[in-house]
């Protein structure tokens, strides 16, 4: 099983030594999702599940929901429920 990449953070101070960023969000959130597209096809090619929350994890502005994240770059506990549901889905005997 392959665990697709959460959304970047919104944040844009490039000098942020412990959790530096390069680009815009835009750019990022971009990169990101082509990221995942290319994942997914890598996985289904070789028979390999992959899950994500990706889309989850945003609203309806296309900006990351900050009470899924810890501190702005992880994801928190929170996540956690919307992890399950997806696997879940893949593996019903396990609900």
């Amino acid at each position: 099983m392959v665990w697709g990449a959460v959304p970047t953070t919104t944040d844009e101070s490039f000098g942020n030594k412990k959790f530096p960023t390069v680009g815009t969000y835009n750019e990022r959130i971009h990169a990101t999702r082509l990221f995942n597209e290319y994942l997914k096809d890598l996985s289904e090619k070789n028979n390999i599940l992959m899950v994500s929350i990706f889309d989850e994890l945003l609203n309806k502005n296309n900006l990351p929901e900050e009470e899924y994240f810890m501190d702005g770059t992880h994801l928190s506990q929170k996540a956690m429920p919307l992890a399950l549901k997806k696997i879940q889905m893949i593996f019903p005997e396990l609900s």
